[in-house]
C-alpha cells in the first residue's frame, strides 16, 4: 500500500485561540505552546488510526484495500457446518482472524468467497473477469445480487449477439476500435443481403480470436491470468527428434489437442463482454471492407479522424455520413 500523508485537523478552540492571539496586541507563549501540542496529539492519533485500518488488508491485489473498522464476514466455505460446498478454507475468517488471507471480496454482492487461484491468494479462472480483474461469484457459487450485470460471461456461449454489438453505451476505450451503431446498421444490412446470421458472424469473430487473426485492443490489457491462458493456443512439441523450436512443423495446435481455445475459457464482465463483442465485429467489418466483399453496400466517404473521432459517437448525422473504419493498408492487426 501507498503511503499517504495524513494530517491532523485542530479543534474550534484551538482555532479560535490562535486567531484571537494572532490579532492581539500582546501575544500569549503559553496558549500557543498548548494549541501546538494539541495539533500535534490529533495528528499522532489520526495516523494511528490509519495505520490500524490500512494493516487489516490482504496482499492479495484482488482483495479489498481496508474495512476500516467494519468487521469481515466468514465466507459460505469458513465452516464444515452448514457449508454449502465441497471446500473448508484453510484459514477461515473469524472474530479472533481479521486478516482476510485466501479470500476475496465479491463486486456485486460484497460477500467474501475462498480465492482458489495462484498460492490460494489469487482468483481462479472462474471468479475474476479476464480483463478488468474485477471479483464476481456468480459461476463459483450463486451470487446473492441475481441481475445480469453481476455475472461473468464466458465469450463463446454469448447469445442474442446483436444486443450485445448494439450496446454502444458500454464500451470500454472506444478509441480503440468500435462500431458506432450507424456502422452497425450498414453491418446489419450486408448480413441480411448475404444470409448471414449474427450467431454465425460471431463465430467467425470467435475464431479469428482464438487463432489471432484479428484481437480487439481490450485482450492488451487482460489480467495475468486472462493472457496466460490467451498465449497458451501453440506450444512448442518438446523431443520431436530431427525437430528444432523454431520449426513450424515442430508446433501442435493446442487449443485441438488439449482443449485450451480462449474464447472458451476467458470470462468477461458485462461492460467488458460488450467490448470483446463490439470490438471483435470491428475486425470482422474492416476485413470485409478491405478485402472488398461488399460491393457497393457502402460508398461512404472516410472521416479524416478515423476510429479517433468523438464526433461519431454524439452526432448519429456525422456518423451515417461517414465511415469510420480504418482501411488503410498503414492499420496493423493485434
Amino acid at each position: 500500500m501507498s503511503d499517504i500523508a495524513v494530517s491532523g485537523t485542530s479543534n474550534s478552540e484551538g482555532s479560535s485561540s490562535s486567531a484571537f492571539a494572532s490579532a492581539s496586541s500582546s501575544p500569549i507563549p503559553e496558549r500557543r505552546a498548548h494549541d501546538e501540542e494539541h495539533r500535534h496529539d490529533e495528528a499522532e492519533s489520526s495516523s494511528a488510526a490509519f495505520s490500524a485500518a490500512a494493516s487489516s488488508s490482504s496482499a492479495s491485489s484482488y482483495q479489498s484495500v481496508s474495512n476500516f473498522g467494519v468487521m469481515k464476514k466468514p465466507c459460505r466455505s469458513c465452516s464444515s457446518l452448514n457449508n454449502c460446498t465441497s471446500y473448508v478454507c484453510p484459514l477461515p475468517i473469524t472474530n479472533e482472524n481479521q486478516n482476510g488471507f485466501g479470500h476475496l471480496l465479491c463486486g456485486y454482492c460484497l460477500e467474501y468467497m475462498p480465492a482458489r487461484g495462484f498460492e490460494g491468494n489469487e482468483p481462479a479462472i472462474d471468479q475474476c473477469c479476464s480483463f478488468c480483474g474485477v471479483v464476481a461469484c456468480d459461476e463459483y457459487w450463486k451470487c446473492r445480487n441475481k441481475s445480469n450485470a453481476a455475472k461473468l460471461y464466458i465469450l463463446s456461449e454469448i447469445n442474442d449477439i446483436c444486443i450485445w454489438v448494439k450496446d454502444v453505451d458500454s464500451i470500454e476505450k472506444k478509441e480503440d476500435g468500435h462500431l458506432n451503431l450507424a456502422e452497425i446498421a450498414v453491418l446489419q444490412r450486408y448480413l441480411n443481403r448475404a444470409g448471414i446470421t449474427w450467431a454465425s458472424a460471431w463465430e467467425d469473430c470467435l475464431a479469428d480470436l482464438d487463432d489471432n487473426l484479428y484481437a480487439t485492443p481490450i485482450i492488451r490489457r487482460m489480467t495475468p491470468l486472462g493472457l496466460q491462458i490467451y498465449n497458451t493456443r501453440r506450444l512448442p512439441v518438446y523431443g520431436s527428434y530431427g525437430q528444432s523450436d523454431n520449426d513450424e512443423d515442430a508446433y501442435y495446435d493446442r487449443m485441438g489437442e488439449e482443449g485450451v481455445s480462449p474464447s472458451k475459457n476467458l470470462r468477461a464482465c458485462y461492460s467488458c463482454a460488450v467490448t470483446v463483442v463490439n470490438g471483435q465485429f470491428y475486425g470482422y467489418w474492416k476485413g470485409l471492407k478491405e478485402t472488398g466483399l461488399m460491393g457497393h453496400l457502402d460508398n461512404r466517404d472516410k472521416c479524416t479522424r478515423g476510429i479517433k473521432c468523438d464526433t461519431q459517437w454524439r452526432t448519429p448525422s456525422h456518423a451515417e455520413r461517414l465511415s469510420h473504419v480504418d482501411t488503410d493498408e498503414n492499420t496493423s492487426f493485434f
